[in-house]
């Protein structure tokens, strides 16, 4: 049985923050939860000055390429490998990709990072991941 358009939510992207409409079948506690989830990150991101944002982008970029991954750098996000996309402030949060499994392992390895501040990994080797 086909699903309306007016159920389904529709999920957009505008410039650097994504908007989701939620169709009018939606209570007043779902739309209170998806506003909460939606300002905390976009708070997360703009309490960052712009040379911290570029200072995580860089430190993440260089985590990515020395686990031997693609990473191409564009103004606001960063491509893995050409099937993943990380969003500013470029943590595990705001990491997007249609495959699960390659999802799941970026998140891993993102997680795994030192923090920017040059302190290195436990054990100093980098984590296995599955």
């Amino acid at each position: 049985m086909p699903t309306s358009a007016r159920s389904r939510p529709n999920v957009g992207s505008t410039s650097a923050r994504h908007r989701l409409d939620v169709g009018a079948e939606c209570d007043e506690r779902t739309r209170r939860a998806m506003d909460s989830l939606l300002r905390t990150q976009t708070v997360e991101q703009s309490a960052l000055s712009p040379g911290a944002l570029r200072a995580r982008r860089d430190h993440v970029v260089g985590w990515l390429r020395r686990h031997r991954l693609p990473v191409e750098v564009g103004a606001d996000h960063v491509t893995v490998a050409g099937v993943a996309t990380l969003h500013a402030p470029y943590t595990a949060d705001q990491c997007v990709c249609a495959n699960e499994l390659v999802l799941q392992r970026l998140d891993a390895l993102l997680r795994a990072a030192p923090p920017p501040d040059g302190a290195e990994h436990r054990g100093g080797e980098p984590p296995e991941v599955s």
